[in-house]
């Protein structure tokens, strides 16, 4: 019995969920700051769910804009690209301007071909050139696909959200991976509004459905 429930014997989703615990856990039990906690998750969804390039965009609670604030995977000249980037709220979340897939309420999923970018992004990506690679296969992820995964407050309050790309199978992770992402975001939003608790004054409000 102590070996059938043992975490020796977890397979791949198990294990991530038993090594969230021990994230949460770890974080609440250290007097960490907020850069170090933002380090935390990069490095933590770097491990876990196996995505190379990490960025986490939070809202400001000063002016209310989205500013790009921690980063893995990323060159020098890509992470310059995006801390230079702000967005309104009306601006980042306008369809027209970078249309998704909505995977769920926490997930949306940006192909290469909708081209989920503006003029003057190109400096973010790694290498602006695998903006023209093309997909091989249905199945193929390529470094111009992104996941975003939002970060929710109370009353679906977005204040911030997650850019991951890059896969290291190549391909497209199944479902149970997202799933996974999802429980992730859900619980590291309770963390870090709690340092955006400030944030409502100059809160837009949630994200237009």
């Amino acid at each position: 019995m102590r070996r059938q429930y043992s975490e020796s014997g977890l397979d791949g989703n198990l294990s991530n969920i038993v090594n969230l615990q021990k994230f949460t856990y770890g974080l609440a039990s250290k007097a960490a700051g907020e850069q170090e906690v933002l380090r935390e998750i990069t490095r933590f969804i770097f491990h876990a769910f196996g995505f190379k390039e990490i960025a986490v965009a939070l809202r400001s609670p000063t002016d209310g804009k989205y500013r790009y604030e921690a980063f893995l995977g990323m060159t020098r000249d890509a992470e310059q690209g995006y801390k230079a980037i702000i967005y309104d709220h009306s601006h980042v979340f306008n369809d027209d301007i970078y249309p998704g897939i909505r995977l769920s309420k926490h997930t949306e999923l940006a192909l290469a071909e909708l081209e989920a970018y503006v003029e003057g992004e190109e400096g973010s990506y790694n290498r602006p050139a695998m903006l023209k690679e093309k997909r091989a296969s249905a199945d193929q992820m390529l470094d111009s696909d992104y996941y975003t995964a939002y970060l929710l407050g109370p009353g679906d309050d977005t204040f911030g959200w997650i850019e991951l790309s890059g896969h290291k199978s190549g391909k497209f992770p199944p479902m149970g991976i997202i799933r996974q992402l999802e429980l992730f975001s859900s619980v590291i939003s309770l963390i870090l509004y709690q340092w955006r608790a400030g944030v409502k004054k100059a809160s837009p409000g949630p994200r237009p459905k």
